[in-house]
């Protein structure tokens, strides 16, 4: 069939985001130029017969592209609930991006991979629920499509409603046929789609974080200085040639997280898709897999061997070394310390599935922080890798890792009476305020999260009367890791007694960050406003290339009053407490009537407001700091520190009790 096409290749997007003033005479080219093809839909069509009987069998993994906006066709945050979403998204070859068409007597189905539903139009349409949903597979003709022409370039028609799918101002619609570019799809196998559209080469993937980094990041300048220059070239130099001698992604991953962890910013935000190679193996047989994964790290020690080390270095041996199981059994690791690195442990298979996972292999690298807080390198079923941080060795001899799969300690098992104390790592469990005594509050905040703010908000507006009817307050915010300072401000009125300044922020002009925001206006840019801001920005940082520009006022904060209740606040706070968190104990520590306890934050402020960049490769996904405080007090370098240390053998509520009642 002849008409418009979506060659391999060509993205209109980049036009659409320059020249978006003019889309509506560039689809009125386009439409002019297809006239003479599409003056009326093609009989075929009707008919339920399709040209793509011969290029996509039954079952195919596929994704589906509209060729005037480049996006896919997505499950909207993954659901699997019936009547959910379906929208378009850039591409990242997630299983709610991933659809199996199915042949059937009327026309095609088309499946979720990751839900098992149907692509349809609901029927009972009303302002709940969007046009396009998934839905349990009925055999309604609302859930067949008629699809025709090649691979890259086609129209999907609804068969119930005798309308075809489009795309239009950023939403998926189904409309009567028009000749208009928004109607014209691509479909592309998985394989294909990755193979043209990302370069997993490892080279090429650290060269573009080397190139984001030192021409983006607004900390560069900072933490590359004359002091730390030659060490930085060194590690540049090593991530490069170990880069060039790998072609295993999760390795590759690790080489430039090692590079990231030069710039000590926990806002940088490295992470791997655990779903990038998950269409591999569809048909691929055990000997096949075995054979895929083999190149994987190794450690050749059998079960005898670790148990023989275990029992005859008790002595030295460390509380997370030993023999653990997954909680369903399938997998048998033995974590033993590194004999080179005293600070990484390396947990590796003794007993899995023997398919995606052999004796030998590594399945999880420990890198020691603290007491028993430990960063984990763990990697999934399908060797893609996942880094965690704050990983604990919990004195039941357990830990969670992997999206919260729990290991068990079988050998040694250490008593409980053996084991070391030490200071809690989160607070009370979720978020609330109760009375430790008539007259002392406990308010817990376990996360700044945004979600969580009208939780926050009615939480203190439900006590007013009594935040400010009692002496003494003590706020927990234990590993509180962050999210929006909207969440703390209804609290600033309980804790004030002195205007304070606040400080902004500068942002660094880079081709990086012009991407970046490009990026956020087609994905988070929901509102116009949103969009003429984001705008504003990019114009400012073309007219002013490599410069750092103004990002926030700064300004002196004034309340109108000064409560008097709470008389006394204590707040405590240890090393998992970053970000948000921190921006709020910097205006708690401007009051006369807030101590601090506990242990010092993690240090994670001084660069902020994070924006997506992209890899070259689907695999990796990256958010970096696009902001740099104009404080010259550095959080990042010295941490935010209590007022009143605390050990780890204390219990911290009951000595904030004991502080406010001696310091009345």
């Amino acid at each position: 069939m002849k008409g418009l096409k979506c060659k391999n290749g060509f993205n209109l997007k980049p036009i659409l985001a320059i020249l978006r003033t003019f889309l509506l005479v560039f689809t009125f080219f386009y439409n002019v130029s297809a006239k003479e093809v599409f003056k009326n839909p093609p009989s075929d069509y009707l008919k339920g017969a399709s040209a793509l009987d011969s290029l996509f069998s039954n079952k195919s993994i596929i994704i589906i592209r509209s060729c005037i906006s480049n996006k896919v066709l997505d499950l909207s945050k993954g659901s699997k609930e019936e009547n959910a979403q379906i929208i378009l998204y850039e591409a990242n070859f997630g299983l709610n991006q991933l659809w199996l068409t199915e042949k059937v007597e009327k026309g095609y189905i088309i499946r979720s991979l990751f839900s098992k539903k149907i692509l349809a139009v609901n029927a009972e349409f009303s302002k709940e629920y969007p046009l396009i949903v998934q839905q349990d597979y009925t055999g309604k003709d609302s859930q067949l499509w008629l699809i025709s022409g090649t691979a890259d370039s086609l129209r999907i028609l609804n068969k119930g409603l005798q309308k075809y799918l489009a795309f239009s101002k950023d939403y998926i619609i189904t409309e009567n046929y028009s000749v208009s570019l928004g109607q014209v799809w691509k479909l592309e196998s998985l394989s294909k789609a990755q193979n043209e559209t990302v370069s997993c080469d490892c080279p090429k993937n650290f060269e573009y974080i080397r190139n984001l980094m030192e021409t983006s990041y607004p900390g560069f300048r900072d933490k590359v200085n004359p002091q730390t220059k030659s060490q930085y070239e060194q590690l540049r130099k090593l991530s490069v040639d170990k880069a060039r001698t790998t072609k295993n992604s999760a390795i590759c991953f690790k080489i430039i997280d090692q590079y990231l962890s030069f710039f000590k910013d926990n806002h940088v935000q490295f992470s791997m898709s655990d779903t990038y190679e998950y269409g591999f193996g569809q048909n691929l047989n055990p000997n096949q897999i075995q054979k895929f994964y083999a190149g994987s790290e190794t450690l050749k020690m059998s079960e005898n061997e670790v148990r023989k080390y275990l029992d005859s270095n008790k002595i030295t041996v460390a509380p997370i070394e030993g023999i653990w199981q997954t909680q369903d059994g399938i997998y048998r690791c033995a974590i033993v310390r590194d004999k080179k690195d005293h600070k990484l442990f390396v947990g590796f298979i003794l007993k899995a599935d023997n398919i995606y996972w052999m004796p030998g292999q590594v399945k999880m690298n420990f890198i020691k922080q603290q007491d028993d807080l430990y960063t984990i390198y763990y990697y999934r079923k399908n060797h893609t890798i996942q880094k965690e941080k704050n990983i604990e060795y919990s004195t039941d001899n357990t830990f969670q890792a992997g999206n919260n799969n729990k290991w068990n300690k079988i050998y040694p098992i250490i008593k409980d009476s053996q084991q070391p104390k030490k200071a809690a790592s989160k607070n009370a469990d979720g978020f609330q305020l109760i009375n430790l005594d008539n007259s002392t509050l406990l308010l817990s905040l376990p996360s700044f999260d945004f979600k969580n703010k009208s939780l926050v908000d009615n939480l203190i507006k439900t006590n007013h009367d009594k935040l400010s009817g009692t002496p003494y307050l003590i706020i927990d915010i234990r590993g509180n890791g962050g999210g929006a300072d909207e969440i703390w401000y209804s609290l600033l009125p309980y804790l004030y007694t002195n205007p304070y300044k606040i400080i902004g922020n500068d942002y660094l002009s880079s081709k990086g960050n012009i991407d970046a925001l490009e990026i956020l206006i087609n994905t988070y840019g929901k509102t116009e406003d949103a969009k003429v801001f984001l705008r504003s920005q990019i114009k400012r940082m073309k007219e002013n290339p490599g410069k750092l520009l103004k990002f926030g006022s700064d300004g002196i904060v004034k309340l109108d009053a000064v409560l008097p209740n709470p008389r006394k606040l204590a707040i405590l706070i240890n090393n998992s407490c970053a970000s948000a968190a921190e921006e709020f104990l910097l205006r708690a520590k401007e009051s006369k009537k807030v101590v601090l306890l506990g242990q010092p934050t993690s240090g994670t402020l001084d660069y902020s407001n994070l924006i997506p960049g992209k890899f070259p490769c689907a695999a990796y996904n990256i958010s970096y700091p696009f902001t740099r405080t104009r404080r010259s007090f550095l959080v990042d370098k010295e941490k935010i520190k209590p007022n009143i240390y605390l050990t780890s053998d204390q219990n911290w509520i009951e000595e904030a009790v004991k502080y406010l009642k001696r310091a009345r």
